[in-house]
């Protein structure tokens, strides 16, 4: 084989790794924003369904502690009414 088609080869080669390289160089960017992106629709979708456990668990405790003060406003501050149903 002659040296000429030896650096031939070789220069076909070497632009086709410095063109490959060229492109990854060119295309990480890209690369960076797509993992980037994917990550955060990852992470809210996971967040999204915390986020609503935690609504229903803030709806129920209200409910429950709005439901206690009804029951206790069903007599007097002072317990009046308390004292007069022992007292008969």
């Amino acid at each position: 084989m002659s040296s000429k088609k030896i650096f031939r080869k070789l220069n076909i080669a070497a632009f086709g790794v410095g063109l490959f390289s060229c492109a990854l160089c060119c295309l990480l960017p890209l690369i960076a924003v797509a993992l980037g992106s994917a990550s955060l629709l990852a992470a809210v979708a996971y967040l999204e369904k915390v986020g609503q456990f935690l609504l229903m668990i803030a709806i129920l405790l209200t409910i429950y502690f709005w439901w206690q003060t009804q029951k206790k406003k069903a007599c007097a501050v002072d317990c009046h009414c308390k004292t007069q149903a022992s007292g008969e």
